[in-house]
């Protein structure tokens, strides 16, 4: 998942990790902004690539045969209707 988005913002969470290093409470609200909006942002980043390293089973989320005519398509799967 070493992507330009994830390696961003992951970057965002080290620089809120750094600012953790301030002093007073000025440190402690930029840290925890910065680390919120990193976490914030690199969660859903997290479970896409999860979902779409995920091996599905054959038969049950794909197709069995190839459709041939665009008329006997579903909208939602794109399987064959007969």
């Amino acid at each position: 998942m070493a992507t330009d988005a994830a390696v961003s913002v992951l970057t965002v969470t080290a620089a809120g990790l750094g600012c953790a290093m301030l002093p007073g409470l000025t440190g402690i609200l930029t840290s925890a902004a910065l680390i919120g909006a990193g976490t914030g942002l690199i969660t859903p980043l997290g479970f896409a690539d999860l979902v779409s390293a995920e091996k599905k089973p054959p038969g049950i989320f794909t197709c069995e045969e190839p459709v041939t005519t665009a008329s006997r398509r579903t909208p939602s799967t794109g399987c064959s209707t007969s």
